[in-house]
């Protein structure tokens, strides 16, 4: 039987990095001051319990799923419909709008991209991506909706109308299809994308398989094991859904990268790979910049905090999505964690209800990266 479960540590905080630098097979879900959040087996919290650490049940993953009502899909795109209103919102707005298939995915399923912008020869570009992880549904909804309020104060908006003159927005709300297809129809809680594994298991995680320091952390968060929520892949850039990705950003070179995951109200910036900070202070420091300016816009509208921290400070992550585009591309990128704070508020399984709120504290925060990279 699969639990969700409380961690904590007798010693403090290092034994609970400690454990986070093991290979446990954990699903980690929370890391908090002086506790961790995990899906786990009941065997294997057995186990962390015999290694000295204090393990509260708090339910089963069953009664998670029930008490928040994981079939509930009103308000929240699939696949195909995510396509269909994308491709809708292009033919509103064809002066500015354009979708292009950037790839497809291990199931064949198309990997769409939008891009906004008057010009298509324009050196300003910011990338939005979402759905890396099938499982975070709110990751779709908040870039799609970037687009549509981008595309519709196209006209009656002087910022966007200036933005979308001199640049290009692109925006790529579900980068993992098949996995969020495969929590709509079988796994709420599904993470990967869907490949087939030589061991028999499925699914690779797209967010750790990108090439910069891929492969350099065998941990938890970073798993070598086929079968575990975090596995890296055979080697970087392995999976399509990825590949897809790449190509675009070297294709169009960004000059600002934001990913959108959930959850627990945090914006992220590099290194993930490692606790050593940027070793070039100004590039760390606009990144902080831009994140501080984020987080107070995001505070403004319904006082939700989010967290701005270094991505390892969250726990240690290689070959994720933002190391990539920094390393590689040298250019601001941060991943910003959506609501909620805790499972206890639905982790996952964000309410409905939810997803507007989350797009309203979100808006200003993104149009203000916008800002930072094209110019107010």
């Amino acid at each position: 039987m699969s639990i969700i479960a409380s961690i904590r540590a007798r010693d403090g905080i290092a034994s609970l990095h400690r454990l986070l630098a093991s290979s446990a097979g954990l699903d980690v879900w929370e890391v908090k001051p002086d506790h961790l959040v995990v899906q786990a087996t009941e065997a294997q919290a057995d186990r962390i319990q015999q290694m000295g650490y204090v393990v509260e049940q708090l339910q089963t993953t069953e009664r998670y799923l029930s008490s928040f009502g994981a079939q509930l899909t009103t308000g929240y795109h699939s696949a195909e419909s995510l396509e269909t209103d994308m491709r809708q919102l292009a033919e509103r707005h064809p002066e500015i709008a354009e979708v292009h298939e950037i790839g497809r995915s291990v199931e064949n399923r198309p990997i769409l991209a939008l891009r906004i912008g008057e010009r298509s020869d324009s050196t300003l570009k910011m990338l939005f991506l979402g759905c890396h992880h099938a499982r975070e549904w709110i990751a779709v909804e908040i870039p799609y909706l970037l687009a549509e309020h981008l595309l519709e104060n196209a006209s009656s908006s002087s910022a966007v109308q200036s933005w979308l003159r001199k640049g290009e927005v692109w925006v790529v709300p579900m980068v993992n299809p098949d996995g969020h297809e495969h929590t709509r129809t079988s796994n709420r809680l599904w993470r990967k994308n869907r490949a087939r594994n030589r061991d028999g298991t499925v699914g690779v995680d797209p967010n750790r398989n990108y090439g910069y320091m891929w492969g350099t952390l065998d941990i938890d968060t970073s798993s070598h094991v086929p079968g575990d929520e975090t596995y890296v892949g055979t080697r970087a850039f392995s999976e399509p859904e990825v590949r897809a990705v790449r190509n675009l950003v070297g294709r169009e070179l960004f000059s600002g990268v934001l990913t959108y995951h959930s959850y627990s109200q945090l914006i992220l910036f590099p290194w993930g790979y490692t606790t050593d900070p940027i070793n070039d202070t100004a590039s760390r420091q606009l990144m902080e910049d831009v994140a501080g300016d984020m987080q107070n816009a995001i505070n403004g509208v319904h006082g939700e905090k989010y967290t701005v921290t270094q991505s390892s400070g969250l726990y240690p992550t290689a070959g994720d999505t933002t190391d990539w585009t920094y390393g590689e591309f040298y250019v601001p990128s941060l991943t910003v964690e959506l609501r909620p704070q805790t499972h206890a508020e639905g982790g996952f399984i964000l309410p409905p209800d939810q997803i507007r709120p989350t797009w309203e504290e979100n808006e200003p925060a993104a149009l203000s990266f916008i800002g930072r990279v094209f110019g107010n």
